[in-house]
C-alpha cells in the first residue's frame, strides 16, 4: 500500500490544484475566497509529500494531513450547511475533495502516531484564514 501512496499524493495533488485552477480562473477576484486558498494548498502540501516520498521514501508528518483534511472538510460543511455553488469544478471543490481526503486520511495515515498536541495544529490555517478575512473586510469594506 505504501508504494503506491506517493503515486495517489501526486494525483490529488494535481486533482486539488487543477480543481480550483478551473474553479476560479474566470473570476480572479474570489481567488481570496477560503475554497480557493486551502485547496491550492492542500494540493502544494500533497505535492511535497509526493516529492519528500520520492528522495526519502517516507511520507509527511501525520498531523499535516491532518491539518488539510480539517481544513477542507470545513468546505465541505460549509456547502452542506448553506448550499455552496456546485456548478462544474465546484462539485469537486465542495464536495467530491472532501471526502476523497477523508478516506485518504483513514487509508493512509497512521492516527496512532500523532501526539494530541501535534493535533491543536490542525486548526492553525482555518483560524488564520479568519483573521485574514477580517483584515480583508476591514480594508475592502
Amino acid at each position: 500500500m505504501s508504494k503506491i501512496r506517493k503515486y495517489i499524493d501526486l494525483a490529488l495533488s494535481i486533482l486539488f490544484i487543477l480543481s480550483v485552477i478551473l474553479g476560479y480562473y474566470k473570476d480572479f477576484s474570489h481567488m481570496s475566497e477560503y475554497c480557493f486558498i486551502s485547496g491550492l494548498l492542500v494540493g502544494i502540501t500533497f505535492f511535497i509529500s509526493y516529492l519528500r516520498q520520492q528522495v526519502h521514501n517516507k511520507p509527511l508528518n501525520a498531523c499535516i494531513y491532518l491539518a488539510c483534511v480539517v481544513d477542507i472538510f470545513i468546505i465541505f460543511i460549509a456547502t452542506v450547511t448553506v448550499r455552496l455553488n456546485l456548478d462544474g469544478a465546484f462539485w469537486f471543490i465542495h464536495i467530491i475533495n472532501p471526502i476523497i481526503i477523508l478516506i485518504y486520511w483513514f487509508v493512509f495515515c497512521d492516527q496512532r502516531i500523532m501526539k494530541w498536541k501535534e493535533t491543536l495544529s490542525v486548526v492553525v490555517f482555518p483560524l488564520l484564514y479568519m483573521l485574514f478575512a477580517f483584515v480583508l473586510l476591514k480594508i475592502n469594506g
